[in-house]
């Protein structure tokens, strides 16, 4: 049985009766984390992106090609087709992007615990970012090549941390990994899934899938809100302390 996580100090919400209402630095139970990896990896794309990851593209971290903007693309909805000029604006920028990725000399297994590759990936977005770029596509493209370093910071991640700002939002993510029954109950999830799927994910990828899972709620009525494309993860406001828990 793999333990629940607390992620500590982190934004929270709380249900006004008519909208959410965010409560910075409090703290979170994600319940049953194993059981979400694995309703999101049987479910869905992410499976097939992270064993594209984690089995290939990371092994290559100092070049982005275009394979690695299709799989952010069509695998984990970083909707950079949806316009002409922004499919245009990546491509155009690949040049640029691949040579700061071979400046910064990053290894494939740079790890999000090593302050200095924070700022050396934080650079790197923050040069990736443009028209149309923003740090959701610019994040879910770098994660193909740094997914020890880089998480995907879609909205979701942003409204978490109450943030925008990719150095303070991986500062937050190594912040969590650094508690012992976090990184411990982590480290049992990924036993797990290499045990299930044949490929070894790194716990910043988990970690942030869990913070996805839990915080992408739709509202089905007035007490009950749904996760996002998994209508069987439900979150009843009245009853916050069961946390995103599976309908019975």
């Amino acid at each position: 049985m793999t333990s629940n996580i607390e992620l500590k100090k982190v934004n929270t919400w709380q249900w006004t009766g008519s909208r959410w209402k965010k409560h910075e630095n409090q703290n979170w139970t994600i319940k049953d984390p194993l059981e979400k990896i694995k309703s999101k990896y049987n479910k869905g794309t992410s499976l097939i992106f992270d064993f594209y990851v984690f089995n290939y593209s990371s092994r290559f971290p100092q070049e982005i090609s275009e394979v690695d903007i299709n799989a952010a693309d069509a695998l984990i909805g970083a909707n950079i087709s949806a316009k002409n000029i922004r499919w245009q604006n990546v491509i155009d920028s690949l040049d640029e992007i691949n040579e700061t990725l071979e400046k910064s000399k990053l290894p494939g297994c740079a790890s999000i615990d090593d302050e200095d590759n924070i700022e050396k990936a934080a650079n790197l977005i923050k040069k990736f970012r443009r028209d149309e770029i923003g740090l959701a596509i610019a994040s879910k493209i770098l994660i193909t090549k740094q997914p020890y370093l880089i998480p995907m910071m879609d909205s979701v991640v942003q409204d978490c941390f109450t943030s925008d700002d990719p150095g303070k939002i991986m500062k937050e993510f190594k912040r969590l990994l650094s508690d012992e029954e976090t990184k411990a109950t982590v480290s049992n999830i990924i036993k797990e899934v290499k045990e299930k799927y044949h490929f070894e994910v790194s716990p910043l990828r988990i970690l942030e899938q869990l913070i996805w899972f839990d915080w992408n709620l739709l509202r089905h009525h007035d007490e009950i809100f749904y996760v996002s494309g998994f209508e069987e993860w439900i979150f009843n406001y009245k009853k916050a302390d069961l946390g995103v828990h599976r309908k019975s």
